[in-house]
C-alpha cells in the first residue's frame, strides 16, 4: 500500500512547524515552549487524519531534540514518544528501507540514540544509531560524521579497538577544519587512554611537524597540549605540571579540565593538594560544574571523604554512592580516574572490602579497554598513590 505522505509534504510540515515554533521563541521561555511542543502532540493526537498524524511526528521530533538540549521529558515519556512516533509512521504505511520517506526512521533513531548517549546508555545509544541505518537502508550522516558518531559510541561501551577504526576511517575522509580537528584529537586522547604512547607520539610527529600552530584551531590546540601534559606526566611520574596548567588564570582554568584534574590529583597525590578545594573552584570566574553534575558528585564525595568531622560510616555511604554513579559516565578515562580515586580513598581510610570492590572496578575496565593487555591502562598502580 502506498505510504500516506510524499516526502515534499514531509518537508512543507516540517519547515511549517519550525516556523511556527520559530515565531514563538521570542516571546516564550524555554520550559513555556517545551509545554507547547507536549500540548501540540497531545491535541494533534486526538486527530486521526495523515496530515495531521504527521505534524504530530514533527512535534514527537522536536520535543526529543528540545529534551536532547534542554532536559523536560521523564524517563517513560521519552519511551512512549518514542513508541507513538513508530506506530503513527507504521499506520500511515512508511516502509523502512523502501520509501522516501524512510528517513524518518533514520532521524527518529538517531534523536534516541542522542538521548541514550547523553544520559549514560551507551550500550543503547550504540545499538540504536545502528538501528537507524537498517531501518532506512541509507547512511546516517557525511562519511566523516557517520564514521566519527559510531566511534564515539563504540568508546562508550569501552570498545577501544573498533572505536580506533572508525575514527582513521573519519580522519581519511574528512576535509580539514573542525571534522577533521574533531576526529584527530579523539584518536590522540584513544591513543593515550589505552596506553598507545608510541602510537601517540607518531601521530603527534605526522600531524604537526610540519604546521605551524596558526594551522589548528586554538580549542584544538588546547586540547592536544592537554593530552600531551597527560603522556608526559605518566611517563615521568611527575603530575605538577599537568595540574598547574589548572591553576588559576590558565587557559586550561575550564570545568572539564579542573575537574580532570581534581581526580589526577587523588588519584597521584592524595597527601599534597596543588589544586584548591571544589568550593573554591567554583567562585572561578567562569566556572560552573552544573554542566558536568555527574562528575562533580563524585568529586564533592571523594573531597567530603577527607573530613575527618563526618564519620567513617557517612563517607563510605556517600563514596558508595558516587561509586553507582561512575558506571554511567560515558568517558571511559573519567570512569577510570574514579574508580581508582575512589579505591584510594578507601584504602587510606582502611575499609578494606570496599576498597577491594572499587580497585577492581578499575582494574577490569583496565583490561576491557586494553583487551586484556593491562589491568593498570592509567598506570596509576605505578605513580606510588
Amino acid at each position: 500500500m502506498r505510504a500516506n505522505w510524499t516526502i515534499n509534504e514531509v518537508n512543507l510540515c516540517k519547515k511549517k512547524v519550525y516556523e511556527f515554533l520559530d515565531s514563538i521563541d521570542k516571546d516564550v521561555t524555554s520550559s513555556a515552549r517545551s509545554e507547547t511542543i507536549i500540548s501540540k502532540i497531545n491535541q494533534l493526537s486526538r486527530v486521526g487524519a495523515p496530515e495531521y498524524q504527521l505534524e504530530q511526528f514533527i512535534y514527537i521530533m522536536w520535543a526529543l531534540i528540545t529534551h536532547y538540549s534542554k532536559p523536560f521529558l521523564k524517563p517513560g515519556q521519552i519511551n512512549s514518544l518514542i513508541k507513538n512516533a513508530f506506530v503513527i509512521l507504521k499506520v500511515n504505511h512508511i516502509k523502512a528501507r523502501h520509501s522516501s520517506t524512510s528517513i524518518l526512521y533514520n532521524e527518529l533513531q538517531t534523536a534516541a540514540s542522542q538521548i541514550h548517549m547523553k544520559e549514560g546508555r551507551a550500550w543503547q545509544a550504540a545499538w540504536t544509531l545502528n538501528l537507524a541505518r537498517e531501518y532506512s537502508g541509507m547512511p546516517l550522516y557525511s562519511p566523516p560524521h557517520e564514521a566519527f558518531s559510531q566511534a564515539i559510541r563504540f568508546f562508550a561501551i569501552d570498545n577501544y579497538c573498533i572505536g580506533i577504526k572508525y575514527l582513521k576511517e573519519a580522519l581519511a575522509t574528512s576535509p580539514s577544519g573542525h571534522e577533521y580537528e574533531k576526529s584527530l584529537i579523539h584518536l590522540f586522547r584513544a591513543y593515550r587512554i589505552t596506553g598507545d604512547f608510541a602510537a601517540f607520539k607518531a601521530l603527534l610527529a605526522a600531524e604537526t611537524c610540519d604546521k605551524s600552530d596558526e594551522h589548528f584551531s586554538d580549542k584544538f590546540r588546547l586540547e592536544l597540549e592537554w593530552e600531551k601534559q597527560i603522556v608526559d606526566a605518566t611517563e615521568s611520574s611527575d603530575f605538577i605540571n599537568l595540574l598547574k596548567l589548572c591553576r588559576r588564570g590558565q587557559d586550561h582554568c575550564r570545568n572539564s579540565y579542573l575537574l580532570e584534574g581534581f581526580f589526577w590529583q587523588w588519584c597521584v597525590y592524595p597527601k599534597r593538594k596543588v589544586l584548591p578545594k571544589l568550593r573554591s573552584l567554583q567562585q572561578y570566574p567562569g566556572i560552573d560544574f552544573s554542566h558536568d553534575r555527574n562528575l562533580y558528585k563524585i568529586a564533592s564525595a571523594i573531597e567530603d571523604s577527607d573530613d575527618a568531622r563526618i564519620t567513617k560510616y557517612d563517607r563510605i555511604e556517600k563514596l558508595g554512592q558516587a561509586f553507582e554513579i561512575v558506571s554511567i559516565l560515558n568517558s571511559s578515562d573519567k570512569r577510570l580516574l574514579a574508580y581508582f580515586a575512589i579505591s584510594q580513598r578507601l584504602l587510606r581510610m582502611q575499609a578494606d572490602h570496599f576498597y577491594e570492590i572499587s580497585h577492581h572496578a578499575y582494574r577490569s575496565l583496565s583490561l576491557v579497554i586494553s583487551s586484556g593487555c593491562s589491568s593498570d591502562l592509567l598506570k596509576l598502580e605505578s605513580q606510588g598513590a
